[in-house]
């Protein structure tokens, strides 16, 4: 707005409210920070989808006996949430119940 050279006090006051909005646009993006909640919460994910798939391919450390593996898939998804647990409020809540479905066993 300030390549356009109109003279008058209306569209100055204009300018300065674009200026004024713009200004706590940036503020609230530098405080809030929006994407670092998106970043942590996909790296969440990743860690999830990770170690299911290799719970699910009974890969290291999977590679054991059913109850053992069990044991330590639910053991390892409860310790990723612990371990981000103020992201994960941001994305989902842990159950309580099972965390293996039957497609899963």
């Amino acid at each position: 707005m300030s390549v356009i050279n109109y003279p008058h006090a209306t569209f100055a006051v204009v300018q300065a409210a674009f200026l004024a909005a713009s200004l706590a646009l940036v503020i609230f993006l530098g405080v809030k920070q929006p994407q670092k909640v998106w970043y942590d919460t996909r790296a969440l994910a990743e860690s999830v989808k990770t170690v299911t798939w290799r719970y699910v391919m009974r890969a290291e450390p999977f590679n054991s006996d059913d109850n053992t593996a069990r044991g330590n898939f639910v053991r390892d998804l409860r310790k990723i949430f612990e371990d981000n647990k103020e992201v994960s409020t941001h994305a989902i809540e842990m159950p309580a119940g099972e965390l293996i479905t039957q497609v899963m066993s």
